[in-house]
């Protein structure tokens, strides 16, 4: 966003053809934009996160490079955010566990590291 606040562009895009989020996966989707911080707001929620405790979104906000809020067009949100790639609850223990393995060391004993 630092550049946006140097130099102001007309467009911007955002290529999620094939995001990789978990897995990579073919999600079909192409974003424009006038607004730098909108189009990062909505990139954001598609992939599950809150736009508003982004920092870098509310600076951008505050030092008048954009909004966060935006309004969607086209296929509604809520059908990319249902396809973008999340790990599952399983996926999210396992990676906690081997994390926690590693930082007490018992990770090299079992070979993992």
């Amino acid at each position: 966003m630092a550049l946006n606040k140097i130099m102001r562009f007309d467009l911007c895009i955002i290529d999620g053809y094939i995001v990789s989020g978990i897995h990579p996966r073919k999600l079909g989707l192409v974003m424009a934009s006038q607004d730098p911080v909108a189009i990062d707001a909505a990139a954001a929620e598609i992939a599950g996160l809150n736009p508003k405790k982004i920092t870098y979104l509310r600076l951008a906000e505050k030092e008048g490079i954009g909004k966060i809020s935006y309004i969607p067009r086209g296929i509604p949100i809520n059908y990319f955010k249902s396809r973008y790639p999340r790990k599952n609850f399983k996926k999210k223990l396992m990676g906690k566990a081997y994390a926690a393995l590693l930082l007490t060391g018992l990770g090299k004993k079992l070979g993992l590291q």
